[in-house]
């Protein structure tokens, strides 16, 4: 029996000393980064560099970086410390003027392909090291700018979300990258695809470092109100103007009918305009049984008046406008469009789609 209890304590010590080692090896995120060029073909060319950097606002960032570096011989070094993903780009100086741009050819392009592109002016850039040399170099002039594309090291997030531009994100992917936060903004540009439970379920997949993080921290925000929203409905706050400056409710819009239909658009999106159309006769077929709502998110009402009258659309087309700009994107979390949204009488989601109108006659045609 001692001898059972004294292999017992091993096997617990044993285990123990494999979940610290786990622990201690997980990857922590960076807290700096260092580019390194080194552009021996073209040294002459330039004796500086400017380094652009850039964030998104609607996650949070809205700070713009531009820093100037002396080259050497055609070799630089650039220290920072960003808190999060950021696009960045180089402009090459000499003697203090701009004499091109720096573009790096796609590792991940294949000759003939539609959705990758060759080459990039910009690239997403987390705190990581990343080395930029020159062995084949194109110099193309354009708008009067010369454009150095040279092969290339891409940073690690930028491979990443170069990637997911073409795929969703999946659980396996951010199991494989919790820390990279090109996963995680990829996760907020594709979150209306998924639903509330499967994006929960996602996001808890993520370290517990990105969870601080200002990014994750908006996308749960995201996420709480869209569930507020289908747990109390979309008719509490409706209260939105039309071209005219008059109010419509909830009741007004619903005008005593099964379903409404909140269409999400903008002057802007090409999409939108192209769909209208469709919404035309899709609204002459179930007139009966729902209708319709524009809700815009454009910021300037001229533009959006003007889009309006010029579609002639016969539904309500409405908007927090000309007053506050952003109302619709905050009250309903639109942040991509087209979007379709088919509620019940009472206010209730039935139905969310990303421009998908087939999905809502399908529903309809089936209750």
């Amino acid at each position: 029996m001692r001898l059972k209890f004294t292999k017992m304590k091993k096997i617990i010590a044993l285990l123990f000393l494999g979940f610290f080692m786990m622990v201690s090896c997980t990857k922590k995120l960076s807290t700096d980064g260092e580019i390194n060029g080194d552009f021996q073909l073209f040294k002459d060319d330039f004796d500086a560099v400017v380094i652009n950097m850039r964030g998104y606002e609607i996650l949070g960032d809205s700070i713009i970086t531009s820093d100037t570096v002396k080259a050497i011989n055609g070799k630089f070094t650039y220290n920072f410390s960003i808190p999060e993903l950021k696009l960045v780009d180089f402009v090459l100086l000499k003697n203090k003027t701009s004499v091109g741009k720096l573009g790096l050819l796609n590792k991940n392009y294949k000759k003939g392909s539609k959705t990758i592109s060759k080459t990039f002016a910009n690239f997403f850039i987390g705190n990581e090291k990343i080395i930029l040399e020159c062995d084949t170099l194109e110099k193309i002039e354009f708008n009067g700018t010369i454009n150095y594309t040279v092969k290339g090291l891409q940073t690690v997030e930028h491979d990443i979300e170069s990637k997911l531009n073409i795929t969703n994100v999946s659980k396996e992917i951010i199991q494989e990258n919790p820390n990279s936060f090109a996963v995680l903004h990829q996760l907020f540009w594709q979150k209306e695809r998924f639903s509330n439970t499967k994006l929960k379920a996602l996001m808890e997949l993520f370290s517990d470092d990105l969870k601080k993080s200002t990014s994750y921290k908006i996308l749960k925000k995201y996420l709480d109100d869209k569930v507020s929203l289908e747990t109390d409905g979309y008719s509490k706050n409706f209260n939105w103007v039309d071209i005219n400056a008059k109010r419509h409710t909830f009741k007004e819009a619903l005008d005593g009918k099964k379903y409404l239909l909140l269409v999400f658009w903008a002057s802007w999106c090409e999409p939108c305009r192209a769909e209208i159309p469709n919404l035309k006769l899709f609204n002459s077929k179930y007139s009966e049984k729902l209708n319709v709502v524009s809700l815009s998110i454009d910021d300037n009402y001229e533009y959006w008046k003007k889009a309006v009258e010029k579609e002639n659309m016969p539904w309500l087309n409405l908007s927090g406008l000309p007053k506050d700009k952003t109302a619709i994107k905050k009250e309903y979390n639109i942040s991509a469009v087209p979007n379709l949204i088919l509620l019940d009488n009472k206010g209730k989601p039935i139905l969310n789609t990303i421009n998908d109108l087939e999905k809502i006659k399908k529903y309809i045609d089936s209750h």
